[in-house]
């Protein structure tokens, strides 16, 4: 899926991230059932944690907050390719070097007692929302940055 070891800060680098908010937003109702029952039932996530989406295998995942301490969180405007932080434009933020994994959300939530239907709903819903949210946000950033490079040259 990935040809470069850092998101380059150019348009290409804006599509990447596209093809990677546009392959999260494929799954439906049934993988979040599935994923959740999995999660509820064999793999509670610790306090403090956070549900993340790994594209090149197509599973989430939980990931401690103490993990990320020191990794910082960036615009794309401050972010330089290269650099290792989380790229942030609205909910979510996306590893800037290889897996290129998306933060999506608190896992909290999970260590409470769940019904696995009203939560797999839920938070279908919620990536559906955010995912186009993000999608639409990602692709003015493109039209933005195209027009600037449209006038360099």
């Amino acid at each position: 899926m990935t040809k470069f070891k850092y998101i380059p800060k150019t348009d290409e680098g804006i599509k990447f991230v596209l093809q990677v908010l546009n392959k999260t937003k494929e799954h439906n109702r049934a993988f979040y059932s599935n994923t959740f029952r999995y999660f509820i039932k064999e793999h509670k996530p610790f306090a403090n944690s956070l549900i993340l989406y790994h594209p090149e295998d197509n599973f989430f995942r939980f990931i401690s907050r103490s993990k990320l301490i020191g990794i910082p969180i960036k615009s794309w405007q401050t972010y330089q390719t290269g650099e290792l932080c989380l790229i942030k434009l609205l909910n979510f933020a996306i590893y800037s070097q290889s897996p290129f994994f998306i933060i999506v959300s608190n896992a909290e939530f999970l260590l409470e007692d769940v019904n696995i239907d009203k939560t797999s709903l839920y938070f279908h819903k919620y990536m559906s929302d955010n995912c186009e949210k993000e999608i639409s946000s990602w692709k003015l950033l493109l039209n933005i940055h195209t027009k600037i490079e449209n006038k360099l040259f």
